[in-house]
This record gives structure tokens, sequence and C-alpha cells, in this order.
């Protein structure tokens, strides 16, 4: 589970890194031509995979340092996808969801989507972290 965090995880900080950088490397930017065109079905089941994940981690039974990584890098995987899930869970959910709490979803995604940068940059570190965890 944690090697699938990992790719997941990697993949996004590609995404983020692409939009950050002014002129980003050619290998980054064949990773993300690649991804684009099936962004909104990877990040709506990244989100599900990420929840799953947190859940998981939390019932594991490794070192606390360990659980604390795989949990943050779950964390950071759900809110990285978030945005580019955003148009897939408003469809399904459609007019199920209370007006309030769509408004306030909007508004988390605006947050998280100002954030990118340091976002971007985090999910670098936690996937540093995660693979020295999963291999050492």
């Amino acid at each position: 589970m944690a090697l699938a965090s990992l790719l997941l995880l990697l993949v996004f900080c590609a995404l983020y890194l692409h939009r950050i950088l002014p002129n980003p490397p050619a290998a980054l930017v064949k990773v993300t031509d690649k991804v684009s065109p099936h962004l909104e079905p990877l990040a709506f089941w990244t989100v599900i995979y990420g929840l799953v994940a947190i859940l998981f981690s939390a019932l594991s039974f490794l070192g606390t340092f360990d659980i604390l990584v795989r949990i943050l890098a779950n964390v950071t995987l759900v809110v990285m996808a978030l945005p580019a899930a955003y148009g897939q869970i408003n469809t399904r959910m459609g007019d199920k969801v209370n007006e309030a709490i769509a408004e306030s979803l909007t508004d988390m995604i605006r947050s998280i989507e100002r954030f990118q940068k340091p976002l971007g940059y985090a999910g670098c570190v936690l996937a540093v972290l995660l693979f020295a965890v999963m291999f050492r």
C-alpha cells in the first residue's frame, strides 16, 4: 500500500512542480503530458485510495515514525488530488449536497490552489521520507 502511495504522490508532485517551475525539465513535461488527459478520473480514485490508506496506515503495526510519515503522505496525497477531482465529485453528488457544504468545499479548493507551491514542495519532501521509511 505504501508503494502505491509513493507512486501516486510522485505523480501529483510532478504535476504540481510542472505548474510551479518556470522552465520545467523535459522529463517532467513528458510525464505530465502523459498523465494530464487522464487526470480527473485518476484524481478521483486517488482521493478515495488516500482516504482508505489513511485508515489502514493508522491501524498498522509499525513504528510511530513510520505510521506518522505514511499518514502525512496520504493526507498530502488527498489534498493534492482534491482540486483535480472536484469536478467529478461535484457531478456525482450534484443536488444531494447542501449548498453551504458545496460553497465551503469550493472555498477549500480555492485555498488549496493558492498554496500550490508549498504543497508541491511538501509533497516532494514527504515522498523522499516515505521512500526512506519503506526501504530502510
